[in-house]
C-alpha cells in the first residue's frame, strides 16, 4: 500500500498499491466495500 494513494470513503481513507485505483474504487464503490469486507478488511476513521 502507498500511503499517498488512497480515496475517501464515508470519512475513512481506503488506500491502494497502484494510481489507478482509487478511480476505479470510485466508479463502484459499494462493490469494492463489500469485496473487503468479506476479506475481513476494517475501514477504520481517517486522521
Amino acid at each position: 500500500m502507498d500511503r499517498k494513494v488512497f480515496a475517501e470513503h464515508e470519512g475513512k481513507r481506503v488506500y491502494f498499491c497502484c494510481s489507478s485505483c482509487p478511480e476505479e474504487f470510485r466508479k463502484d464503490r459499494a462493490k469494492y466495500i463489500k469485496e473487503m469486507e468479506s476479506q475481513g478488511v476494517v475501514l477504520e476513521r481517517s486522521p
